[in-house]
């Protein structure tokens, strides 16, 4: 018993926090419905890695999913990443169930202090919209 409360107090210390973002726009489709948003770690540092997590219902099951990321700046695509989903969750079809869809990104050393904007994406090999997200992150001096 004291093994297992000190394995669980392990993961409740080192486990990343998850913060959900209350303002964000689900500009997808009626293929994936949106639960939730996280950001992890809660602030967004330059130079450091930041996940953007999407936790939703994909409604059926999608094949050769191509996931996108574009980041804005004032109307400035900063970042603009696109990678195939079924190479990294390395199973394909995606099958319809409650799914998280994690996006990683840093931002530069001379990105400037402001507000964000966040596009994820992803669509089918017929190029139908399956899953679209928008959302705002800020950016510290």
């Amino acid at each position: 018993m004291k093994a297992i409360f000190v394995v669980f107090l392990c993961f409740a210390v080192f486990a990343p926090a998850v913060f959900s973002f209350n303002d964000y726009s689900d500009c997808g489709s009626q293929a994936f419905s949106i639960s939730s948003i996280g950001l992890s770690p809660e602030k967004v540092v330059r130079e450091k890695q930041f996940n953007i997590t999407v936790f939703g219902a994909l409604k059926k099951d999608a094949d050769k999913v191509q996931v996108g990321l574009e980041i804005k700046f004032n109307d400035t695509v900063l970042i603009d990443k696109k990678s195939d989903l079924c190479k990294l969750v390395k199973t394909c079809p995606i099958k319809a169930s409650n799914i998280s869809l994690p996006i990683s990104a840093v931002l530069p050393k001379n990105s400037p202090a402001g507000q964000y904007q966040v596009r994820i994406s992803a669509t089918n090999d017929k190029n139908e919209k399956i899953i679209c997200a928008l959302v705002k992150i800020n950016l510290d001096k």
